[in-house]
């Protein structure tokens, strides 16, 4: 397997520093993350709660940058980054999934793009004192490919078009290829089920 391909893995990262994690734990409330968007000093949480918990969710709202409730048993939370997001928000991967979540670890499906690389993506978990395992390391063969999705799947990664917040519409990147936002459109979608294709043989 190259180290150099772009490819999908599964990281347990231990961390017990996450104040959304703690609070909840301590209240007692069973929840899942069903999406984070990681950055250097805040980061956004998308958590569903197995019941909602009121004396919880104004925990959160008092200790976190913002909480807000986005669903029945959904919340929409801001908070501190934690030293596994911190991180995270300084190599180029994307979280793709948060599988489980603890008071002292977490385990996320991420991509890492081919010029980043999986070994120095590692060595910022190193770095910061951070103990991580592979549990799942997926190579993507890009030959499946052609040369325009993957130059189109990299730009709209870059402007931050899969970003749990979305920072570029896939009308304003095709306006800058030039091209229109139908024909945008059904090259990431062609090239996104490749990937899942070759995901899902593995």
């Amino acid at each position: 397997m190259s180290e150099h391909g772009s490819r999908e893995v599964i990281l347990k990262i231990e961390r017990s520093d996450c104040s959304v994690a703690n609070i909840l734990s301590e209240a007692g409330v069973k929840f899942r993350v069903k999406g984070q968007n990681v950055g250097p000093q805040f980061t956004k949480h998308l958590v569903e709660m197995e019941k909602f918990d009121d004396s919880a969710a104004w925990k959160l709202k008092i200790k976190t940058k913002g909480t807000t409730r986005a669903g029945k048993n959904l919340l929409y939370i801001d908070s501190p980054s934690c030293s596994a997001c911190r991180s995270l928000s300084s190599t180029q991967c994307i979280v793709l999934n948060v599988e489980e979540s603890s008071p002292t670890w977490v385990k996320l499906r991420l991509f890492i793009p081919g010029n980043y690389g999986l070994r120095r993506m590692m060595d910022v978990f190193e770095a910061n004192g951070i103990d991580v395992n592979v549990i799942k390391d997926v190579e993507y063969n890009f030959e499946d490919l052609t040369e325009r999705q993957n130059e189109i799947l990299t730009i709209a990664y870059n402007e931050g078009y899969f970003d749990l917040e979305r920072k570029a519409s896939m009308t304003e990147i095709a306006k800058k290829l030039g091209i229109s936002t139908p024909t945008m459109e059904e090259i990431i979608r062609r090239a996104m089920k490749k990937l899942v294709e070759r995901y899902l043989r593995e």
